[in-house]
């Protein structure tokens, strides 16, 4: 900015040297500026009364000047429109006199010392206007702009508060309003001077000196970073945006350099691709460049291990089961993911340490770093849910149109709606039959297959819900990208929280079945909401299966038990009166797999 400034200067002194009416200071005889013999170009005949009507220049030539003392506080000068420039040179008063002109400018380290002085006035390059009369030395309309680093204006006899009284409004740097912090001395980053006092307290002194950024390419804020882990022939998708900053502020834009051909970066960022077997069991390492296009560029290292996703399709799987901090791991990829608002629930359930309550804030949210599964790809979502509110709310989603038309079908939201499962993908949706709004633990998962909407299925507490509508105006084609645990929607734009507790938060790239969904519970202790709940034990040696709950007096229940779900083969291996307080009906030892519930005649 100052070059720019330095070059204006110039050319506007190229003009006015150049100009036929232009008086240059030569200092020949003596530092009287009404003698001609000081002055090469004409005349200074009227510069006293100020009808003088040509520019006039001081340089830093022969002996310095001195304006004139006379009575009275008159004004010396030149008639509107000329200039008077002062260039590399004090330009002195012996006494109180004043200096007029349309404008004047002050630059290149030259300094003017004057009563007062009424023109409009510009100070470049380490110059300085040293104002000596109190009262108002900068009479209106007289204006003053600090146009460079280190340019100075001096007040000698008005004081800080006189100066914001009477003249801050007139003074700017480069056309605008000075900004002080709350310590005027000190140069702040939002400031553009600083005010310091002279002359004992008597008079005050206005510098602008810039604020300098640092300058320099953009950093990495680590490297080697790791985003979270990719699955063989599963898209992946990731953002770069925020791992590198611009100490300057300038747009970042991002590429890759070098590392496995699968992975694509965008300049935003984004990074997208899809891995093969061929870059599976290994940390994939990448050379990724953030640039501004200004200063330079810098390159980081990003590491990506790529998994084979597990035999049972599990891909992402929250057990909850940290119960303090802020996070929660993703077992599946290793990935702890920040919890925003809501508030750990440690008083779950007998099997589980703890579940993440929802619940307790406006507008909580879990962002992972799992990016969904993308376009019409087998899935299934299986948790545990808690709420009593009937109002749509997300248990996980990802994808585009949040909040809007956006890119119909290109979302997946697997949610609560008027108290039954729902599976929405904007423009198309399903819902079940359950009401699973009733203050209660159930056992919920949603699977999808292919682009219809109408084979979406569901499963509450292990056993299978109807589907009771379903709109298919949009194919399924989600897109892997902002996950939200809790909610839907990327940050700042989160909406239809679930109110309440989730826990045991699974996601496959597969439909399940109905042994696998009762497999997902990812427990094996008392049942939460036990009658018609479906539970498996087995077949490690000592796994026991509890069944607890609350009884009503001689009211009788019936323990089944079936080895293979894909046969209804249900018998009863146990019945138990009711006591009208707790019961429990524990497993043998030592057995196969088997599944259990509990149900009444």
């Amino acid at each position: 900015m100052n070059k720019i400034i330095g070059l204006s200067f110039v050319l506007l002194s190229v003009l006015i040297m150049g100009s036929s009416a232009q008086l240059v200071w030569t200092g020949a005889t003596s530092s009287d500026i009404t003698d001609d013999a000081n002055w090469s170009g004409g005349s200074v005949a009227g510069i006293l009364d100020v009808t003088l009507a040509t520019n006039i220049t001081f340089v830093n030539a022969g002996t310095a000047p001195i304006g004139p003392e006379r009575d009275l506080q008159p004004l010396w000068g030149v008639i509107a429109p000329h200039t008077i420039t002062v260039d590399g040179v004090l330009l002195d008063t012996e006494g109180n006199d004043g200096m007029g002109a349309a404008s004047v400018i002050v630059t290149n380290g030259g300094s003017i010392n004057m009563f007062f002085v009424n023109a409009t006035i510009t100070i470049y390059d380490n110059s300085t206007l040293n104002l000596l009369g109190g009262g108002n030395p900068l009479p209106s309309p007289a204006t003053v702009d600090l146009v460079s680093s280190n340019a100075v204006l001096k007040f000698e006899n008005e004081t800080w508060a006189d100066f914001q009284t009477e003249h801050q409004s007139k003074v700017t740097s480069f056309g605008s309003p000075l900004e002080f912090g709350a310590d005027r001395t000190v140069l702040e980053e939002s400031d553009n001077a600083v005010a310091t006092d002279i002359n004992g307290g008597a008079g005050v002194q206005i510098e602008v000196v810039f604020y300098a950024p640092p300058e320099g390419a953009p950093e990495w804020l680590e490297s080697p970073f790791s985003l979270s882990a990719a699955y063989v022939d599963i898209a992946y998708t990731n953002t770069l945006d925020g791992l590198a900053e611009d100490p300057n502020g300038d747009p970042i834009t991002y590429s890759k350099a070098s590392g496995p051909a699968w992975l694509n970066v965008a300049t935003n960022g984004v990074v997208t691709g899809i891995p093969s077997i061929l870059d599976a069991g290994i940390t994939n390492v990448f050379e990724v460049v953030a640039d501004d296009q200004i200063t330079g560029s810098s390159t980081g290292i990003l590491e990506i291990i790529v998994l084979v996703p597990s035999a049972d399709g599990l891909i992402a799987h929250w057990a909850m089961e940290e119960g303090t901090g802020g996070t929660t791991l993703d077992a599946a990829s290793a990935a702890n993911d920040a919890i925003d608002g809501a508030t750990w629930d440690t008083g779950a359930f007998t099997d589980s340490t703890a579940s993440i309550d929802f619940s307790v804030a406006t507008n909580p949210a879990t962002y992972a770093a799992f990016s969904g599964i993308a376009g019409a790809a087998d899935r299934t979502v299986t948790a545990w849910v808690r709420t009593s509110n009937l109002d749509r709310a997300s248990i996980i989603a990802w994808g585009s149109s949040w909040g809007g038309s956006g890119d119909l079908g290109q979302r997946a939201t697997f949610a609560i709606a008027s108290g039954a499962l729902r599976f929405e993908i904007g423009g198309g949706f399903a819902i079940g039959t359950a009401n699973i709004a009733d203050g209660d633990w159930h056992h919920v998962a949603i699977s999808t297959t292919g682009t219809d909407t109408a084979d979406t299925v569901f499963w509450v507490d292990g056993v299978l819900d109807a589907t009771a509508g379903f709109a298919n105006a949009n194919p399924i084609d989600s897109i892997a990208d902002w996950c939200s645990i809790g909610g839907e929607g990327q940050p700042g734009t989160q909406q239809r929280r679930f109110d309440g507790s989730i826990d045991e938060l699974r996601v496959y790239d597969k439909v399940l079945t109905q042994e696998e969904v009762i497999e997902s519970q990812g427990f094996k202790g008392e049942v939460r909401d036990p009658i018609g709940t479906i539970v498996i034990a087995g077949p490690v040696a000592g796994n026991l299966m509890t069944l607890s709950w609350d009884s009503t007096l001689d009211q009788i229940y019936n323990v089944e038990t079936n080895a293979n779900l894909t046969i209804p083969n249900w018998g009863i291996a146990d019945t138990v009166t009711g006591t009208g307080g707790g019961i429990t009906f524990t497993s043998a030892v030592d057995q196969v797999e088997m599944f259990y519930k509990l149900t009444t005649p």
